[in-house]
């Protein structure tokens, strides 16, 4: 008895599923992105809207300029895409000028008038500051970034994060490749599974930056005590 022609094209669908499992295997997504439960602090309340945010430059513990080109450039990208303030970005020289120092930690005290010079040059609601507070460009990737946006008027911190991205760690590399594969590449070819992003250090900025910023857009729900 031969099957009917809905058993074979059902067993011939089946066959390419299986198929395709094979090539892009179960550890990795398509078309779908991975998050994971980072912590933040978050305290961007309707009722105190920020409108206009100034990104200060990046602070490195060795401030020799090697890694900040492409790390900046990452932060700067992912920043822009939440569409959440009008961003104005402050450079190092900008910076030197008003304080006499490039670079501010988020971790150190604040050089005297800075909010309020700030304020007074960018008409901006909020300074947010990021440090990177490890930096590892060779496989496996790793990047620290402690991040805060402060209110100028009141000096609060409206929203804190501190995390270190490492590519070790498999959960942080599947969501890596998973970022990878539905952010940036729309026309992958049969059998890329991201991995690619695991050995850029550029790209796995990127990643960690949209986690960062994720996490400014999405307000954490607070867990029960």
């Amino acid at each position: 008895m031969k099957p009917s022609s809905s058993l074979r094209r059902l067993a011939q669908w089946l066959l390419c599923l299986a198929g395709a499992l094979s090539v892009f295997g179960c550890t990795c997504c398509w078309r779908r992105v991975v998050t994971l439960p980072l912590p933040s602090y978050h305290d961007l309340q309707p009722g105190i809207p920020i409108r206009r945010v100034a990104m200060l430059p990046f602070y490195y513990e060795r401030e020799d300029g090697s890694p900040a080109t492409q790390i900046d450039a990452a932060f700067h990208e992912e920043l822009g895409k939440t569409a959440l303030f009008e961003i104005v970005w402050i450079d190092r020289a900008q910076l030197k000028a008003w304080t006499g120092r490039g670079q501010i930690s988020s971790a150190e005290n604040l050089p005297a008038n800075l909010l309020l010079t700030v304020a007074a040059q960018t008409g901006a609601n909020a300074v947010l500051f990021t440090d990177v507070t490890h930096y590892f460009p060779y496989q496996p990737i790793s990047i620290g970034v402690r991040s805060k946006l402060v209110d100028i008027r009141t000096g609060g911190i409206r929203w804190a994060f501190d995390h270190l991205f490492d590519s070790g760690n498999p959960a942080i590399a599947q969501a890596t490749r998973c970022f990878y594969m539905t952010q940036i590449q729309t026309n992958l070819p049969i059998g890329n599974d991201g991995g690619a992003v695991l050995q850029s250090p550029r790209k796995f900025a990127g990643y960690a930056a949209w986690e960062t910023y994720r996490s400014l857009i999405n307000k954490p729900i607070p867990v029960p005590q």
